[in-house]
């Protein structure tokens, strides 16, 4: 049975700037592998904010990071050390444990995509790591332009090492109106990023998750972009806390002690920022 609904971005501040979270959702709690999708800017900030985040933990999933304007300092407890910019894919996969800071420079418009993929419980334990792409998959079609990201799309591929099926293109419109066509076997949720557009009847602004459902008919201004997000539907339960992906709430209260703690777990860098500490645990 196909399903289409309606999914309002719930507006946070992270770090200083606005982000709209489209998932997860109380009753969606991914997407494909997908379990957090970030949109964030700073556009609406007449003094253009900087986004600062300082050293926090991750565990059991993969970040990736896309930027449309603006630069963001990565560092972590791996030693790695890049200026993320427009363009650029950067995916980290937490494993067992991680750290990181996100700094962004203040008066500089800032504007992005930040997903995390659950991992599977055969690598969700596993060895941490970082990966760098200059560019994705950028290919035309008549009505729209094309960033594959992530995955298979219009028998395109690209591959930034998710461990689950995980598709991720951002579609930029040529035409006032167009047909995409699904693979009706994925799951997913379509998001807004700029521009004046709308997916079937779901209203403009909102995003739309979609299963069972072969294609999706797009309006709106030309130069509007959207992202695709999907995937096979993930088949295991999991458990998110805070910055943390787990299967049972014991690994994740031992995860949030050894992170408090500072006991080597997540390693450490060198920061002029003081370590984000992990809040109480509600269930």
């Amino acid at each position: 049975m196909s399903e289409r609904d309606e999914i309002v971005g719930r507006s946070i501040d992270l770090g200083g700037i606005s982000v709209d979270r489209f998932l997860p959702k109380a009753k969606l709690r991914t997407v494909g592998p997908w379990c957090f999708v970030d949109r964030m800017s700073n556009l609406n900030d007449p003094l253009l904010a900087a986004m600062e985040v300082a050293p926090h933990p991750h565990m059991g999933l993969s970040t990736v990071t896309y930027l449309l304007k603006g630069t963001v300092e990565h560092r972590d407890s791996l030693g790695n050390l890049i200026d993320i910019v427009p363009g650029h894919i950067d995916v980290m996969t937490a494993g067992a444990g991680i750290s990181h800071s996100e700094v962004s420079r203040s008066g500089q418009a800032l504007m992005g995509l930040q997903l995390w993929a659950a991992l599977p419980s055969a690598t969700y334990l596993g060895q941490s790591g970082f990966r760098h792409f200059s560019s994705g998959n950028s290919f035309e079609v008549q009505d729209f332009e094309v960033e594959l990201i992530s995955g298979n799309f219009m028998d395109e591929s690209f591959d930034v090492g998710l461990s689950h099926s995980a598709l991720c293109v951002i579609i930029t419109a040529k035409s006032n109106s167009f047909e995409l066509k699904l693979n009706p076997m994925l799951e997913h949720i379509f998001v807004p990023i700029v521009g004046d557009l709308q997916f079937d009847d779901v209203a403009s602004g909102k995003a739309a998750f979609l299963h069972e459902v072969d294609s999706l008919r797009f309006s709106g201004t030309v130069g509007s972009k959207f992202m695709v997000l999907g995937g096979e539907p993930f088949g295991e339960k999991i458990l998110m806390w805070w910055n943390f992906v787990g299967r049972s709430w014991d690994e994740l209260t031992e995860a949030r002690r050894q992170w408090n703690q500072d006991d080597g777990r997540f390693g450490s860098f060198s920061s002029s920022y003081s370590r984000i500490e992990a809040p109480q645990m509600l269930r």
